[in-house]
Formats: C-alpha cells, structure tokens, sequence
C-alpha cells in the first residue's frame, strides 16, 4: 500500500506542478487546517482579518469551512495572525493572501502554503468581518490605503460555508451528466448566501473541479449559523447528477461537528465504513412515507389550475390498506398505512396514529409542506411515473411504490434479481481518462488488488480487483477517454 501510494502520490505532483519530487513531513495527529486571512497594501501596511477552519475534508479537499474556528482562542489567533503577517511583510506582499496552517492537539501550528490569490471559502471572513475581501483588492490594486487597522478589526458572528461538489456522495466518485433542475432556497442576503457555477442546462464534464456552487449561511452564533445552513440544503433541488448534499447534510447534524470536535481525519473517524446514506429519523420515515402516499392518491388530479397554492387534505378511498415500498435501503422496506378518515391515518408496523394530516403544494413549484399536527415537513415532488414516486429530502432522492396490501403480497412471490459477487468484469464506476494500467494481459490478481487509475475532475482514482482471477483481456489503453459503465479489464476466474 506504501508503494502503491508513493507511486501515486508522484504521478500527482508530475501531473499538477510538472514536478514529480515529494517532501517528507512531520505527521500531526488530528490536525486542524486552519488559515489566516490577510490584507496587505502599498504603503507597509499588513492586518489579519481572523482565521478561517477548514478541517472537513476529503483526498485533501476541503468540503466545509467555518469562521471563526471552535478551536481558536485570543492567544492563539494573535500568534497565528502575527505569524502571518511577518510572512506577507517578508517578502513584501500587496493584496489580499492566505497563510495555511496545521493546528496540533497542543495548540502547536505549523506552516503549510501561503495563497497569493482569493480563496474560495473568502466568503465566511466576509460575513464575519463586513468586509467585501475583492472590493479590498481591487483598492490595493489601485494603489490606495487600507481603510482600517488591526485594532479595528471586527469579530461580527459565525458562518458556514458548504462546498456542494458533483459526485456520489457514498465513494466521492465524480458524477457527469447535464443540470436538469435547479431551486433555489428563499435566500436573505444577511444569512444566507448563495454562489453558483453553472446555469440551468450546463454539462459538468470530467475536465474541471467537481465544485458546483457553495452555501454560505450566518448567524450571531454557530448554533445559529449550523440552523441556517440545513435549512438552505433542505430547501435546494439540483437535479441531473449526483452532488455530496446528503454528505454535507450528516456532518452539519453529527454530534462532533456540533460540538466543534472536527479535525482533518474527521471523515475516516466519523464514517470508518463509508459514509452509506442519511439515515432519517422514525418521525421523518413517517412523515416521508405519508408523502409519498398522498402523491399516489392524488396522481389522477390536475395541479396545473391550482392558482396559487393549496392545502389538501389526503382524500378518502375505499381501500383502506395500503403498503408504501421504499426502492434503496435508507428506509424500513415496507410500511403498511391505514386511511381511517381525511386526515387521520394509523400506521401499522408502529402502532402509531397519525392525525391532523395536510400537505400544501404550491403553483408550479416542486416544493411541498407536509403537516402533522404542529410539526411541518418540507420535501421536493420530483417525479410521479408508473413505477415509482420520486421525492426529495434533505439533499438526497428517495423512490417509493404504493401498493395494496393483496398486490404487496403477491409482489413477495417474484423472484428479485441478484447481483454477481464473482464477476468476470472490471467496469468503470465513473466518466475519465485512463491516466495508468498497473497490470499486463495474463497476470494474477488477488481480490483488492490495484489494476488501473482513471483521472477525472483532477482526482486520480485507483480501481482495484473485484476478486481472484487472472487478466485476460484489457480493453483500453492509457490516455483513453472513458465512460461510466464501460467494460475495463475482464478476468478468468
């Protein structure tokens, strides 16, 4: 694994900076990346506009960042700070910059990178310090005073920034495909901030950063902030590939995380199998399931003359037993719903009457409200077809069949499909380039075994054996260009 590693790790550096020698450095056990902000002008004037934390992260990119940090004390941030600007005056730095550094358990900090550009996360600083950061370089650059001096420096609230990327949220594989869909949540300006990269029928290909868009959200405090954040993803819909909003939504709701407990080895700690999906609540599987199956009632009736928007109660039937099958394992299978009256509802597995049921669904709008009682859901109506109803909740798309109880049971006599743990083919799990083969026509493999890297969205990603076999055919060669499905390598078992 060393040596796999090793290797990979200089056909990266080749790749990026055309320099394939590596540096050997001090391990920190659970390390803070957190980064100081400075400004710097013509006229020998340096300040730090306070520390941005930028710990969560995955193959070293950052996914969530914050300012301030949990982490950082007065003492602490007046070291780092003035650390940062003996850097920028020593070799004479103007503009707007960024020193990095790593934090130990002891308060220790070490020096990283220093940025000479605008960072992407630059918009928490702005939220917490009222300073528009580009506006600030775009004076420096005209060779014009900064307005302030340290002392002056304000510490206003706390923000959050989210980086919303193309990919499976489960493995971080990239996705590709054409944006179908997008809404955008109620945005106010002074909590929530919203910065997009691509419009409405844009094709994320596999030649750029799978970074999308980023929600950024404010608050007089992080409890605050951490509350406006989940409540921008709940409200989002990005539709024709697959985005890590699930993932984002688990970290913002884990118990470390609201406890500030976060480090760079967060995500292996946390999620030590792999992050499998959000797992829902019994109340929002319940209420997520009711929606469902006011959707499949209701699917005869003509929405498009509803004027504004409309609160329904779910309609009688005379079948009074119904099943709601969720497609996908984040869900209890199956869940058997008995209609007692319009609003009334027993669900059987818990035993548990639901009452004073209403959804309201707006015009033309794929957002919906489901009431229970006081407690009010908001999920997004993406598809109703034959097969399935499709519908989203917290970041992620989940599939349901309504049945009767009589078709549920005979359902139970067919046969489903099982999947081949002993295949004969190595396929792509993602779109890309092949960037390296790491094994010849004829070798021996063991299951886990690596066999090839494919390059997409500037990530090397290295596929390995599925199981124990010998190579009998590779079917591309390096620098082939890839598709997701497309068959690699085949073995004989």
């Amino acid at each position: 694994m060393l040596k796999e590693n090793y290797s990979l790790a200089k056909s990266e550096a080749q790749n990026s900076f055309g320099d394939n020698r590596l540096l050997i450095e001090k391990y920190i056990h659970n390390s803070r990346h957190i980064e100081i902000q400075i400004l710097s002008d013509n006229f020998g004037n340096t300040i730090s506009l306070n520390e941005r934390e930028c710990s969560i992260q995955r193959r070293n990119q950052k996914i969530i960042e914050e300012a301030p940090s949990t982490y950082v004390d007065n003492q602490l941030r007046a070291l780092m700070s003035a650390q940062a600007i003996s850097l920028a005056k020593s070799v004479d730095y103007k503009s707007a910059g960024t020193v990095e550094f790593l934090v130990d358990e002891f308060q220790g900090f070490y020096f990283l990178e220093m940025n000479t550009r605008l960072q992407v996360e630059h918009p928490v600083t702005e939220y917490i310090t009222g300073f528009d950061i580009v506006r600030e370089m775009i004076n420096i650059a005209k060779g014009e005073p900064l307005r302030i001096t340290q002392n002056q420096v304000p510490m206003l609230g706390w923000a959050i920034e989210s980086r919303i990327y193309a990919e499976d949220p489960v493995n971080f594989l990239p996705s590709i495909g054409r944006i179908t869909q997008q809404v955008l949540p109620d945005i106010d300006g002074n909590i929530l901030r919203f910065d997009c990269g691509f419009t409405l029928g844009s094709e994320i290909t596999i030649h750029y950063d799978p970074l999308l868009l980023k929600l950024i959200s404010f608050g007089k405090n992080r409890e605050e902030a951490i509350s406006n954040l989940i409540f921008a993803l709940d409200q989002y819909i990005l539709l024709g590939v697959k985005t890590n909003i699930p993932f984002i939504y688990s970290v913002l709701t884990c118990s470390q995380f609201i406890r500030g407990k976060t480090h760079t080895n967060f995500i292996p700690d946390e999620y030590p199998g792999g992050f499998t999906g959000l797992k829902l609540s019994e109340s929002d599987q319940h209420a997520i399931k009711m929606c469902a199956f006011f959707i499949f009632i209701n699917r005869n009736t003509s929405f498009d003359v509803i004027p504004h928007s409309k609160i329904f109660p779910f309609p009688t039937s005379e079948i009074k037993l119904w099943n709601v099958i969720i497609s996908g394992d984040h869900l209890e299978n199956s869940t058997v719903i008995e209609s007692v009256s319009e609003t009334n509802y027993i669900i059987k597995d818990s035993f548990i009457k639901v009452s004073d049921v209403q959804l309201i669904w707006k015009f033309y709008d794929p957002s919906l409200n489901l009431r229970i009682g006081p407690n009010v859901w908001n999920f997004q109506f993406l598809n109703c077809n034959h097969d399935y109803i499709t519908i989203g909740f917290k970041g992620d798309i989940h599939q349901f069949e309504v049945q009767t109880v009589n078709e549920y049971a005979s359902s139970q006599y067919i046969k489903p499909r099982t999947e081949d743990s002993n295949s004969s083919f190595l396929t792509a799990p993602m779109s890309g380039r092949i960037h390296d083969i790491l094994v010849d026509k004829g070798d021996d493999v063991i299951k886990g075994s690596s066999l090839l890297i494919i390059e997409a969205m500037k990530m090397h990603n290295v596929l390995i054996s599925p199981n124990e076999g010998s190579i009998k055919e590779i079917n591309f060669r390096i620098g082939d260009n890839v598709v997701d499905g497309d068959c690699l390598l085949e073995f004989v078992n």
